[in-house]
């Protein structure tokens, strides 16, 4: 699965939307764990954004993994970026606060880290 998720990124950073959406692997498909469904769900936001628009079917199921327990809180920072890039670039679909609730998720990464000082630092500035 992590193959054919990788086949499917590269096919998106060669902007070929249709592709990289034909790559992706089906979220039920046997040995998709939490983690790589976000990571598919975030591909799949980021190949729709390259026509211009998502399908509600994706937004429905990017909002229900999101408020999901427990979240996979790293693969949950990538489909909260992709989706608050999609807001950024116009994209028609994207749930309105996708860019704060990114925001605030990258916020409580950070938070987490609070005991250490330095990695908080650089965390944000990768990340914030």
């Amino acid at each position: 699965m992590r193959l054919a998720l990788a086949r499917a990124e590269l096919a998106w950073a060669e902007a070929d939307a249709q592709r990289a959406l034909a790559l992706l692997p089906a979220a039920e498909a046997a040995g998709m764990n939490a983690e790589m469904r976000l990571g598919e769900l975030a591909l799949r936001v980021q190949a729709q954004s390259l026509a211009g628009a998502l399908e509600p079917g994706t937004v429905a199921a990017a909002r229900a993994a999101l408020c999901a327990e427990p979240l996979h809180a790293v693969a949950a920072l990538r489909l909260h970026r992709a989706l608050a890039a999609a807001s950024r670039a116009g994209v028609a679909g994207v749930p309105g606060g996708a860019a704060p609730e990114c925001a605030e998720h990258v916020q409580r990464l950070a938070d987490s880290l609070s005991a250490h000082p330095t990695q908080r630092a650089a965390f944000l500035r990768a990340w914030g």
